[in-house]
């Protein structure tokens, strides 16, 4: 059996986008614990962005993740990767391991959202992560694993003063690239 990450087979980019707090955490109780509108602003650009018009991204989370969500987000395929075999829910894909969802994937880019144990499974054939960073230290119950050393940033897009709104926490996004040693970018 070949293997679903081998680049003959799986040529399309494969991104971590996460929102971190200052001290790591994605979560508390099942749930985000900030909003930010700018956030979700870039996180729809981002997702939805196609080459192709023709063609939609794909967005690989856990359960409790698209629990988090509520729906499938629109103009977007949404796998969710869950251990119950019996559930099914309408309008997403169920896979039930990381390396299915890979498998069943047809999107044009391949966007892992998480949460923890989705981005752990996913760090080992990322091509990139796109990750917001929040300026708070909340309490958490789940937390960003650790990047993998070979990563190192490549740009940033940050928030300008007023796209935040009232109460909502200063954000910017990182982007992170797996650089080769010896080799000028």
């Amino acid at each position: 059996m070949s293997d679903p990450y081998d680049e003959d087979v799986w040529p399309r980019p494969v991104i971590i986008i996460a929102a971190v707090a200052k001290n790591g955490v994605i979560g508390k109780d099942g749930k985000i614990p900030w909003k930010s509108s700018w956030d979700w602003q870039q996180f729809k650009r981002v997702t939805t962005a196609t080459h192709d018009r023709r063609k939609m991204n794909t967005l690989i989370m856990g359960r409790r993740t698209f629990e988090s969500i509520g729906k499938p987000l629109p103009n977007r395929e949404t796998i969710v990767v869950t251990r119950n075999t019996g559930l099914t829910i309408e309008g997403c894909v169920m896979a039930h391991s990381f390396q299915e969802a890979m498998r069943l994937a047809n999107g044009e880019t391949i966007f892992i959202c998480g949460g923890a144990e989705i981005y752990r499974e996913g760090m080992r054939n990322v091509d990139k992560f796109l990750i917001t960073r929040v300026d708070l230290e909340p309490e958490g119950d789940t937390f960003f694993p650790e990047m993998p050393s070979e990563f190192s940033p490549t740009g940033s897009h940050h928030q300008r003063p007023e796209d935040r709104k009232d109460g909502e926490p200063a954000c910017y996004i990182m982007e992170y690239e797996h650089l080769i040693p010896g080799l000028d970018t």
